[in-house]
């Protein structure tokens, strides 16, 4: 009865987390370079025997039976697979055909990024709409004429000359974390390296890689299943408050 009860609530909070990722992806949708997120669901029983087999863990008694324990969010997998190609005509546009990543300068250090979408500052460097300096090759990228032209290498022609080319690197997806404003830092073993398979697009962003369809229906089918947890809950606990009125008695 208990277990019951613990399996219904172990499914309830795994698909509340699921909705609140899939709200997330919905609410940027129309975001450029942004990559959806998925929750990674497994049996709470597999979670359990996990731990037990962690060399961390040792000592615990091993499970009785073969009977599922509900189930267990373990964290959540990017999906870097890559958005639509949307056309702008803005000349401070830029999208990324294939891997890597743009560098921007932050006042937490280097980070990357995906969205494409960059300004002029009043010191004619390129900038993010939040005012970070994007890196080329050899530091800031100083355009000093609107007459300019971003080849596919990245390169910055200005008035017919090379004045510096785009930074673009490869990340480890492991070690990739998302820091907000469509940013990525990365953390542990691994670093940026030098991005080869790209293509540089002028007057295009890259669009978000969320299938608002899809997230609809994953959203409806979560809800669906929350609420029939929530059902079973209830009656697990209407059974058990019956039970100890009978054995009171």
């Amino acid at each position: 009865m208990i277990r019951g009860i613990y399996t219904a609530a172990s499914g309830m909070s795994t698909h509340l987390k699921n909705q609140e990722i899939i709200s997330n992806n919905l609410a940027n949708a129309d975001t450029a370079g942004f990559k959806r997120d998925q929750l990674v669901i497994t049996s709470f029983r597999e979670f359990l025997i996990n731990r037990i087999n962690d060399p961390k863990d040792q000592g615990h008694a091993p499970l009785i039976g073969s009977y599922s324990l509900g189930t267990e969010p373990l964290g959540t997998y990017t999906d870097h697979s890559e958005g639509g190609i949307i056309s702008t005509e803005r000349k401070f546009d830029v999208a990324i055909q294939g891997d890597g990543f743009f560098v921007i300068d932050t006042p937490q250090g280097e980070q990357y990024t995906r969205a494409g979408s960059f300004y002029l500052s009043n010191e004619q460097t390129l900038v993010t709409s939040e005012g970070y300096p994007v890196l080329g090759e050899n530091g800031l990228v100083t355009i000093t004429d609107e007459n300019f032209i971003i080849g596919p290498e990245g390169e910055v022609v200005v008035d017919g000359t090379i004045v510096n080319r785009l930074l673009i690197v490869d990340l480890p997806p492991q070690a990739m974390i998302k820091s907000g404003d469509s940013l990525w830092r990365v953390e542990g073993e691994g670093g940026a390296a030098p991005a080869t398979g790209y293509k540089i697009v002028q007057g295009h962003l890259e669009s978000s890689n969320v299938n608002v369809v899809k997230e609809m229906v994953d959203m409806i089918a979560g809800m669906r299943t929350y609420e029939a947890n929530q059902k079973t809950l209830v009656m697990q606990d209407e059974t058990l408050g019956r039970l100890i009125s009978e054995l009171a008695r």
